[in-house]
């Protein structure tokens, strides 16, 4: 792998890769200011539900369940922000950060009232994030992480919110099996479109160059 960094320094030869690193510096900039901005949102509108609409009822052991969440995300987008602002960027970042997105969202989907919330439409953001890191195996990467994280939380909320004879005896309390395959194909299909959007890109990417050595 190649740590970029915008004085080029550590960018490689080869121009297309180099345009390539960039841009995938870019993008996790972004990535990471759209964090910055959901973990402020999602606060905020909790506090609002709990102190101004009080339509969720005032929990000491919740409160410090959503704190603790919010502080540790926080404290690794703080701790990247600083990284970035250093213009240096290793290719295990990238993997590093999806697996803490992932494991952060599965985490509020448990506390959010597991795969039945609506919390669990967040869990294909970072497959939709990883097409700004123009990399191929990152897509396969937040793909399969985001299929292993709601099936996870399928087992937590059956076994241990629900309990596993109640929930495969009372139909009502079953997430009904096609509604699990949606999901997973949803996971599935996100990913495909997504690796083929960063094919693309760096088919372009790969076709300009071509097109520039045969100008000269």
């Amino acid at each position: 792998g190649t740590t970029y960094r915008l004085d080029d320094t550590f960018m490689p030869d080869h121009p297309s890769e180099a345009l390539l690193g960039w841009e995938s510096w870019a993008g996790e900039v972004l990535v990471n200011q759209v964090r910055i901005l959901a973990i402020a949102i999602f606060y905020a509108h909790h506090l609002v539900r709990v102190y101004l609409w009080k339509d969720v009822p005032l929990e000491l052991s919740s409160e410090i369940r959503i704190a603790t969440l919010v502080i540790s995300y926080g404290l690794v987008v703080a701790a990247l922000y600083y990284v970035l602002r250093l213009e240096w960027l290793h290719p295990s970042v990238k993997y590093l950060v999806t697996f803490w997105d992932t494991l952060m969202i599965g985490i509020l989907i448990a506390m959010m009232g597991g795969p039945r919330g609506v919390f669990t439409m967040l869990i294909v953001l970072p497959i939709a994030a990883s097409v700004l890191r123009l990399s191929l195996p990152l897509v396969y990467f937040s793909t399969i992480a985001a299929a292993i994280t709601y099936l996870m939380n399928l087992a937590y909320y059956a076994w241990f919110v629900i309990g596993g004879e109640k929930y495969y005896g009372d139909t009502t309390a079953r997430i009904p099996r096609s509604e699990q395959i949606v999901v997973l194909l949803v996971l599935v299909t996100a990913g495909l479109l997504a690796g083929q959007a960063v094919r693309q890109i760096r088919r372009i990417v790969q076709s300009l160059r071509s097109a520039k050595s045969g100008q000269s």
